[in-house]
């Protein structure tokens, strides 16, 4: 696919900026994809990636921008869905989070890192008791996942507390 999309050196742009972003180096990743971008501005993955490595320096609204565009491209490309999701999480507006989350996990029923997010999303809106189903649901899954073990008795120790006042 990339090679129909992408010129040898868009191609390896991509890649570069794939490297880059694996390293953390995500201003010089966004550098490259950017310049992948010029010679196929309709490439989801290249988006999708320069979108990640905006998340990863908290320009939230630029990465969701960047994934809107995606979604444009491939309404399907459930990176996108997830990562939009991420990214409004991000900017605290947990309702479209977990919109972006349930359509991951309607195609990807048992998705761990999708399921933590949403109970996390849920969690700040003070819904403890659905957010433990989500982290018990991640435990289903993978039940030495401290992340969600430790979610799970924050989540369950705020519904006690609020059931108690």
């Amino acid at each position: 696919m990339l090679n129909s999309l992408f010129s040898p050196r868009g191609k390896q742009l991509f890649q570069e900026g794939l490297t880059l972003a694996k390293l953390g180096r995500y201003e010089d990743a966004i550098s490259f994809f950017d310049q992948a971008l010029e010679l196929s501005p309709n490439y989801p993955e290249a988006l999708v990636n320069k979108g990640k490595s905006l998340t990863n320096l908290g320009k939230y609204g630029e990465a969701i921008k960047c994934f809107d565009k995606t979604l444009e491209l491939s309404p399907r490309n459930i990176d996108a869905w997830f990562c939009k999701g991420l990214a409004l999480f991000y900017q605290e507006k947990y309702d479209q989070a977990i919109y972006y989350f349930d359509n991951v996990l309607s195609v990807y029923p048992d998705d761990v890192n999708t399921w933590l997010e949403k109970g996390s999303a849920l969690f700040y809106q003070d819904k403890y008791e659905e957010a433990v189903r989500c982290f018990d649901r991640v435990l289903a899954l993978d039940p030495r996942n401290e992340s969600a073990i430790c979610n799970r008795e924050d989540a369950a120790a705020a519904l006690q507390k609020k059931s108690l006042r």
